[in-house]
């Protein structure tokens, strides 16, 4: 091969075998890439209403998908059944599964701790306590909002 070949061909030779060098760092770096840890969202308040106080709290850890809810109620009626909801945007959701629902103990304190399989969206929430005195009726108990935190 003539050598004036070879000194045209080299430049290009070269060209090539560092974008190919750089490619193969690229897809190595990006192997190795770990996405940062979700975006933990957190409501917190207090709701009261005849004689009853309720503290909530909401957290999601993976946005979109939801995580979970904590309830913890004083006062409210010895072995009382209740259900608990969310407040929306014009919608109502059931916070944990259908039908959403824990009894108080003999001395009128709950806990409920679902978990929620969505994520609430915006600042403020409005959260829902009904009574239910027979299996047929439902009263609201408590009703309030928590702010996002």
């Amino acid at each position: 091969m003539n050598v004036h070949r070879l000194a045209r061909f080299t430049p290009a030779v070269a060209l090539l075998l560092a974008v190919t060098l750089l490619s193969a760092r690229l897809a190595s770096a990006s192997d190795t890439y770990t996405p940062p840890p979700p975006e933990t969202q957190t409501w917190k308040g207090v709701i009261t209403g005849g004689g009853a106080r309720a503290q909530i709290l909401l957290q999601c850890s993976h946005p979109g998908t939801g995580d979970t809810a904590s309830i913890r109620a004083t006062g409210l009626r010895p072995k009382g059944l209740y259900s608990f909801w969310l407040i929306s945007g014009g919608s109502r959701r059931g916070l944990g599964k259908a039908p959403y629902q824990a009894r108080a103990d003999a001395s009128g304190t709950l806990t409920y701790k679902p978990a929620l399989g969505f994520c609430p969206s915006g600042s403020r929430l409005t959260i829902l306590v009904n009574y239910h005195p027979s299996p047929s009726k439902s009263v609201q108990a408590l009703r309030g909002t928590v702010a996002q935190q």
